[in-house]
């Protein structure tokens, strides 16, 4: 709101900081008209929140409950004694902090952790059945020296061998 040309709307802050965890707002208002003050009527319009004017009972206040996190713009028009809207609108600019949990630094740090455990189980199981491979790989090997061993001794001590096959070929 340009200050200078509209000396009503002074006192204004350029912006009103939420934290986190406020569920109700509510913003004042009033009409610098002082006569006839109940033929003055009010709209108001929350930017990232509402496309349309909602009109505003005679109470000159607006709540807003339930923000969720962002920027928003809170502006407020009044109407003359005739009914018809009056500009400048008179605006606020409101920001709604997230909870750290709604950051995206804690969302991205949440994206990599799961990311860390998949990872982290993927490479376990692959161990695991690395691991089976090379202990069952291990005892084929001793199965199959303990019966290269065991034929050996056998031939070495001329069994299994018939006595015919033993005799020189005539």
């Amino acid at each position: 709101v340009n200050q200078e040309h509209h000396p009503f709307f002074t006192g204004l802050p350029a912006r009103l900081v939420l934290e986190s965890g406020i569920r109700k707002l509510v913003v004042n208002f009033t009409s610098p008209q002082l006569s006839i003050p109940e033929r003055i009527a009010f709209r108001t319009r929350l930017s990232g929140r509402d496309t349309e004017w909602q009109p505003v009972n005679r109470e000159r206040h607006v709540e807003l409950q339930d923000l969720p996190p962002g920027d928003y713009l809170c502006e407020v028009q009044a109407s003359d004694i005739e009914g018809r809207w009056v500009t400048p609108t008179a605006r606020l600019r409101i920001i709604v902090e997230p909870f750290f949990w709604q950051t995206w630094w804690f969302q991205a740090s949440g994206v990599g952790m799961l990311v860390l455990v998949v990872c982290g189980t993927a490479l376990s199981i692959q161990r695991v059945r690395h691991t089976r491979q090379a202990r069952q790989y291990q005892q084929e090997l001793a199965l199959a020296d303990e019966r290269s061993r065991s034929a050996n001794l056998t031939l070495e001590r001329g069994g299994g061998i018939d006595a015919d096959a033993k005799a020189p070929l005539a």
